[in-house]
Order: C-alpha cells, then sequence, then structure tokens
C-alpha cells in the first residue's frame, strides 16, 4: 500500500512553548503577516506581489466527509496546535501560517483549506534581504498556508509550490494529534 500525503496536527504545552516561537516568526517572515495573540493573522504587512501563472491543480474526487476524528487526552485540556502539509515519505512541505487555540481548531482550518482548495491563491516572496525565497496560499486575501522553509533559487521554490499543491490534491488529515512538549524532547547526548 502506497503512503499518501497527509495533514498532521501537532499540539503544544502552552501558547508559551518555545517550540511556537519559531513556527510564528516563520509565519511573518514568509506571509507578511503579524499574527495576534489567538494566534490567527491579525493584519496583513504588505502584498507581495502577483502569484505564479504556471501554478495550477485540482482535486481528482471530492473527499469523503468525517475524514478525521483527532484523539486528544481529555487530561491534557485544549492546547494550542499548528498543522502541516507531509509528503508520502513525510517529509513537510508546508505548513499553516496560524497557530490555532486547539488540536480540533486546527484540524477545521486544514479540511477548510482542503475542501476550498482552489480558491487558494498561491504568493511568492522574498525575505526582507532579498536572498531567500518562499511562497504562501492565502483565501480571501488571508495567508493560510506557508511554505515549510525558505529556498535558495526560484526554481526549488516553484518545485515547492508544486509539490506542495499536488499533495494538496489528495491529502488527509492524520487521525492522531502528534504532542509536542519540552519534556518529550531529545536529552542530552552522551
Amino acid at each position: 500500500m502506497a503512503s499518501a500525503a497527509r495533514i498532521v496536527v501537532t499540539t503544544f504545552d502552552s501558547t508559551a512553548s518555545p517550540k511556537i516561537t519559531p513556527w510564528r516568526e516563520h509565519s511573518s517572515r514568509v506571509a507578511g503577516v503579524v499574527l495576534g495573540v489567538d494566534g490567527r493573522p491579525s493584519r496583513p504587512l504588505v502584498d507581495l506581489g502577483p502569484a505564479p501563472a504556471d501554478v495550477t491543480g485540482r482535486r481528482s474526487e471530492p473527499r469523503p466527509t468525517g475524514i478525521a476524528r483527532v484523539v486528544i487526552d481529555a487530561d491534557r485540556g485544549v492546547q494550542p496546535a499548528v498543522w502541516h502539509l507531509a509528503g508520502s515519505n513525510h517529509r513537510m512541505l508546508a505548513r499553516s501560517v496560524a497557530v490555532f487555540e486547539s488540536a480540533a481548531a486546527a484540524v477545521a482550518d486544514a479540511t477548510a483549506a482542503l475542501a476550498d482548495f482552489a480558491a487558494l491563491e498561491p504568493r511568492l516572496v522574498r525575505d526582507l534581504n532579498g536572498s531567500a525565497l518562499g511562497w504562501f496560499l492565502r483565501r480571501d486575501e488571508e495567508p493560510v498556508i506557508a511554505c515549510a522553509r525558505w529556498y535558495s533559487t526560484d526554481r526549488d521554490r516553484r518545485k515547492s509550490l508544486l509539490a506542495a499543491l499536488e499533495a494538496l490534491v489528495t491529502a488527509t488529515v492524520a487521525p492522531v494529534a502528534r504532542v509536542s512538549h519540552p519534556q518529550l524532547g531529545r536529552g542530552p547526548r552522551v
């Protein structure tokens, strides 16, 4: 059985988690947004140019309803969450721009992005130094999905965008949220 692209939801122990900070910074740099205290984009900073003309994608068939039920341990309560698009090789292809108040909210956002795939508009961007290239997808002027990392060439950036768009066509939401807590990280190497 071949692996398929999927949406992976990750939860954090609190909004103060040091692992959320890089996520927010990346969203701010790539999509040009300032995230509010609730983790949602509060305002766009700049319009970053036209969408590429050679990028298109279509879903082959509608996705069945009820594709995912995120399993959350009730003892942990509501925790901030993010989602990312993983390819069949488990590599991160794209990530949500927002940080959500719960895994359920992250799943709802990811499911909406998958269902409304045709409405997502690609935008190509450069970092402030002009040396790193990226992209994001927006819906109704609001950034929704950002590239997983920065790229050094336009060819790599476009290949990344096309790979993410192709994966979005077949992606499903993973049935279980991953937990990311500092105490679960790697210990010191010996």
